[in-house]
């Protein structure tokens, strides 16, 4: 299907549709974030041999460095530490990357969202489905960890793909403020930037969570913690914790309500923001 055929002006009804109208919308109109997703990922990519395993390429040399020099700075095994960290860090490049692009959601769109009748939260989409296609090529990483190290098998995967469910669900409620807030306030885009970089650092991602011993309860409070454990710890092998899958369905339903009611209240304004 051709993307551009999805782009008909929609008949005048007299009354602009509500928040949750338009919400429902975009995700019935799935033609346009998908196919509009694998264009983006095809001019980014267009004139490079790799195309975009050139990211998947460029990750894994990291991934393999500071796994080789982590496990010797923690005096961890190699063969454990790295499916840990590659696991956790291709999540966390997925997380962050969707958070900062999200960011400018609406603005980089602004000519679109001017002149063409698209639901709104279709954009947030299509930059969620785009991250997904490379988060997909990343999983290599995570497949080439898991055989150097210790897989979760068949059941690890299957397990992990629920947990993979409530974080995208997650992120596209993230996303949602996140365009909205940024829209209104431009300066908010440093914040989430800066934010996302402490929050890397405080997350158990380039160190194992019980490290901390007796302090154990800082990564308990963490959210993104709870978010990540609940794909990355049936990809290695171990049930997630019922504390983990509790915090992060928790988490879902909140960000995502939090997120309707913010769009439903200012989705009429964010053309004019702009």
């Amino acid at each position: 299907m051709n993307p551009a055929s999805s782009l008909k002006p929609e008949p005048e009804s007299g009354k602009q549709p509500g928040g949750l109208s338009e919400l429902w919308a975009a995700f019935a109109r799935h033609e346009l974030w998908f196919w509009f997703g694998l264009l983006d990922i095809r001019l980014r990519y267009r004139r490079v041999v790799l195309g975009p395993w050139w990211v998947t390429l460029s990750l894994a040399t990291m991934v393999g460095a500071m796994g080789w020099l982590y496990s010797t700075i923690l005096n961890v095994n190699l063969a454990v530490y790295l499916p840990y960290f590659a696991t956790g860090m291709v999540l966390w490049t997925f997380i962050a990357a969707q958070l900062t692009e999200s960011a400018n959601g609406f603005i980089q769109f602004e000519h679109a969202i001017r002149h063409v009748h698209i639901p709104l939260p279709a954009y947030l989409l299509r930059i969620l489905w785009r991250n997904i296609i490379v988060l997909g090529h990343n999983s290599v990483i995570i497949l080439a960890a898991l055989t150097f190290g210790t897989a979760g098998g068949a059941a690890g995967v299957l397990l992990a793909i629920p947990g993979l469910l409530i974080l995208c669900c997650t992120l596209f409620g993230m996303s949602l403020i996140a365009a909205i807030v940024c829209t209104r306030y431009r300066d908010f885009t440093q914040v989430v930037t800066v934010a996302l970089q402490m929050l890397f650092f405080v997350t158990p991602i380039l160190w194992p969570a019980e490290s901390l011993g007796r302090h154990a309860w800082a990564v308990q409070i963490n959210p993104m913690f709870h978010l990540v454990e609940v794909v990355r710890a049936p990809l290695l092998g171990a049930a997630p914790a019922f504390t983990s899958v509790l915090t992060a369905i928790g988490m879902c339903l909140l960000v995502n309500t939090a997120a309707v009611w913010l769009f439903a209240r200012h989705h009429r304004k964010i053309v004019f923001w702009l």
